[in-house]
């Protein structure tokens, strides 16, 4: 039927309403033969659509290996970009969708390895962050600059490393990369691969040599021990303590990889670090320690772990709390039995607020299990706060007449 047409003197280079010919649809579907006609009728092979779409663009997105050959050879231009899209070429296209062959030919015909994209992605940013070994080689052996960054200053590698694409980076790592330069976040690869809990990318880029050292420096000023501590990835965190990591440095509130680890309740972590010496009475910027943070949580496995550790129960943060006073509020009574097994001081006073102790903000919460456990602890049933009310007297206000009852058998 095309050939008919063609015969018949049809305008090969008629567009429909989005602008698109023959030309555009038979690439797209990848019909070689009807290619292969248009082009013995000399149909315009750089005519773009309303998106500036070529045929060629079309034929590299779909894969299509032989019409894409038809098209080179017909020196349709395969550096032009869909300016309405996402501002690619036709190496963009075939990197991102992983089409080997056509990357292969685009690149034969010296398809410009390192134009960008909007966002500034290069073929290797696309080929690498899709994790497509194959065509990151092809891409990297074609002389593509692996330290080009992205609008956002990211490399190929932070890409790689943000999917755990081990052997994508390993191809990159040979090429020389830069393992320690810093996106416009202040973030490594390493920072990518050790949040994601990608062990095996942490452990090449360790073993390249990356600088472990390094913060997000426009962030919160964490190095990638945080990161991995936060998100309980101990595998990650064991890599790198042994890389000789500082397990107490502060990130820009004062928190240390312990600190986030014990906020999250992540016990092999806080026993890994505990392990490497992490010192578990560093305070952040609040006063709060990983003790306060485990116990104000209720995670009793990490405030056992650090109880044994040497964690001093009796630290108050900026406002004079313990945690004890954190553990009764929430009514965490594992962490409070612990706490006072640890001997800790039963009626510290809450000294900048309204002067209570644990038993106090127990008591007003109606937590009869911790009012019991306290008592039994001696806690000072008749100690007032700052306007002379007791434990019994905020639990009465509440109506809360199972702690009023112990309150009263505690004070006789």
């Amino acid at each position: 039927m095309v050939k008919l047409l063609l015969e018949a003197e049809a305008d090969v280079n008629m567009k429909d309403s989005y602008g698109k010919t023959a030309l555009h649809l038979s690439a797209k579907k990848g019909h070689e033969a009807v290619v292969k006609l248009l082009l013995e009728a000399e149909v315009d092979v750089n005519i773009e659509d309303l998106r500036r779409n070529t045929a060629l663009c079309q034929a590299a997105k779909k894969g299509h290996e032989a019409v894409v050959k038809l098209l080179v050879g017909a020196k349709a231009n395969i550096n032009v970009r869909d300016w309405f899209g996402y501002g690619w070429m036709s190496l963009h296209w075939a990197a991102k969708k992983g089409h080997e062959a056509v990357v292969k030919l685009l690149l034969e015909a010296k398809a410009d390895v390192n134009m960008t994209g909007n966002g500034g992605w290069t073929a290797l940013h696309l080929a690498a962050g899709s994790g497509n070994e194959a065509i990151v080689k092809l891409l990297v052996e074609a002389e593509a600059d692996v330290n080009m960054k992205d609008s956002c200053e990211r490399t190929a590698l932070h890409g790689a490393a943000h999917d755990g694409n081990e052997a994508v980076i390993k191809l990159l790592l040979e090429a020389k990369v830069d393992v320690d330069v810093k996106d416009g976040y202040g973030w490594t690869a390493l920072h990518w691969a050790a949040q994601e809990g990608h062990e095996a990318a942490v452990k090449l880029l360790v073993e390249a040599k990356v600088d472990v050292s390094v913060n997000n420096t426009y962030m919160n000023r964490r190095t990638a021990l945080h990161l991995a501590a936060k998100n309980g990835h101990e595998a990650v965190v064991k890599l790198l303590v042994k890389a000789e990591i500082d397990v107490n440095v502060k990130d820009s509130w004062g928190k240390t990889a312990l600190y986030l680890a014990a906020e999250k309740g992540h016990e092999a972590v806080v026993k890994r670090l505990v392990e490497a010496k992490a010192d578990a009475n560093v305070k952040d910027d609040f006063g709060q320690t990983a003790l306060y943070l485990a116990a104000k949580k209720g995670h009793e496995a990490v405030v056992r772990l650090l109880v044994d550790a040497g964690a001093d129960a009796n630290m108050k943060d900026s406002c004079e709390r313990t945690a004890l006073y954190m553990a009764a509020k929430n009514g965490h009574e594992a962490v409070v039995k612990l706490l006072v097994e640890a001997e800790v001081d039963v009626n510290v006073r809450n000294r900048y607020g309204n002067g209570w102790t644990a038993l106090h903000r127990a008591a007003k919460k109606g937590h009869e299990a911790v009012v019991k456990l306290l008592l039994e602890a001696k806690a000072d049933v008749n100690m007032e706060d700052r306007v002379g009310k007791t434990a019994l007297d905020l639990a009465a206000k509440k109506g809360h007449e199972a702690v009023v009852k112990l309150l009263k058998e505690g004070s006789r």
